[in-house]
């Protein structure tokens, strides 16, 4: 996905339209309690990344339509846990926060990235910019787990689990406004999800991204 910039660029010499490139932050919508983190025990989540995306986009239409497409860097995530390793051991609702006698906590340490390609329209209405599309996002997650513990009197094991990370595609939706004749500031729910096995990331849903957008 990431060689979509220089398809952009490629782009921009062979026809009439603009080049964009935006700058912002993505805050990641965040999974429940029991994946990768338990509440009631330590934990420390990063959810909020720096974003990057680079766009082509055709010259207006005399009523305000451009089409274009783009590559879009949503951002990174990263949690650190101490909590139990089975899931039969762990109950929110308990004073103890387990079923039973707690076994011995481990280390859970989790990281990933979601970036992506996309094809889109915008309409330009005065100074507000309405853009969506179609993006196709690839979301990493990986666990490790220096000290695990599945049972009783077991000893600690270093584990480690990966995401599956399957091409997925979700529509988007950013809305806009014109600071100047080459700036604009944009707000956009972007896909973010990384589901379908059992290692899922620790994002879910649609994430909202911030950003400063720059025409050339």
């Amino acid at each position: 996905m990431r060689y979509a910039a220089l398809l952009m660029l490629f782009c921009s010499q062979c026809f009439a339209g603009e080049i964009m490139l935006d700058l912002g932050a993505t805050h990641f919508s965040q999974a429940g309690n029991g994946i990768w983190y338990q509440e009631g025990f330590p934990y420390d989540l990063h959810m909020t990344s720096p974003s990057v995306a680079l766009k082509y986009y055709t010259d207006k239409s005399e009523d305000g339509w451009q089409f274009g497409a783009g590559y879009d860097y949503i951002g990174k995530a990263t949690s650190s846990a101490l909590a139990v390793g089975e899931d039969w051991n762990y109950n929110a609702n308990s004073p103890t926060h387990c079923n039973g006698a707690c076994l011995p906590l481990s280390h859970w340490y989790g990281s990933g990235e979601v970036d992506g390609v996309f094809i889109a329209a915008r309409k330009n209405i005065d100074s507000w910019i309405i853009e969506g599309g179609v993006m196709a996002t690839r979301p990493t997650w990986h666990e490790v787990v220096p000290d695990f513990v599945g049972c009783y009197g077991c000893a600690p094991q270093f584990g480690q689990e990966t995401h599956d990370n399957k091409i997925m595609y979700d529509p988007f939706l950013s809305v806009g406004y014109r600071i100047t004749g080459n700036v604009a500031f944009l707000l956009s729910a972007i896909p973010t999800h990384a589901k379908g096995d059992a290692v899922p990331g620790i994002y879910k849903g649609y994430s909202p991204t911030a950003a400063l957008e720059f025409s050339f």
